[in-house]
């Protein structure tokens, strides 16, 4: 039986041209190639149900959010949403001491004018931060909006917070992510 291989190149100093050479995948490799694979797929796949998303990037840590600076979503949807749901996703700091934030979202498109208010979990009950993270680098996400039914079209979501903080600190990053209802 011939060992399956994967040619590839090693330039040579010595050598002007590259220089193929056909190495058989044995043992480790050939491990690591079918454990990548699926690793690969999985990830790839979390997407799949994303129709629209966009963050808009305030800057490094230590930015403040005020509350008059609303943040603008245009959303052009090719297909029908039944069901869906819109996520408001904020990167900010460890340091973010709040537990929660007023915020509101306001839809404009086919389906009317609608505002929404929720409070934004930055923190657990027990202080403790509820968004996936490294470091002092957190990502936390919260849907605003279930069982969405939008049109095809142009639609506009609009995010602002409605503390009555003078701004929230450090946030670094605000998204909206709609995604299409799952199977």
């Amino acid at each position: 039986m011939m060992p399956f291989v994967i040619p590839f190149a090693i330039p040579f100093k010595k050598l002007k041209k590259r220089t193929f050479i056909a190495m058989p995948l044995s043992g480790l490799r050939l491990s690591l190639l079918f454990l990548a694979f699926p690793l690969l797929l999985a990830l790839s796949s979390c997407e799949e149900h994303v129709v629209y998303k966009k963050h808009e990037f305030l800057g490094e840590f230590n930015v403040k959010w005020f509350p008059k600076d609303a943040k603008v979503y245009e959303i052009d949807l090719e297909q029908d949403l039944q069901g869906g749901t819109i996520f408001l996703e904020i990167r900010h700091g460890a340091g973010i001491s709040y537990e929660t934030v007023p915020i509101r979202a306001t839809y404009q498109g086919a389906e009317g004018d609608k505002n929404i208010d929720f409070d934004f979990r930055f923190r657990s009950t027990e202080g403790k931060l509820v968004g996936e993270g490294m470091g002092d680098t957190f990502d936390t996400r919260q849907a605003f909006w279930e069982n969405a039914n939008l049109s095809k079209g142009k639609h506009k979501i609009t995010i602002q917070t409605v503390t009555e903080a003078e701004f929230l600190a450090p946030i670094s990053e605000i998204g909206i992510v709609v995604e299409k209802k799952k199977p």
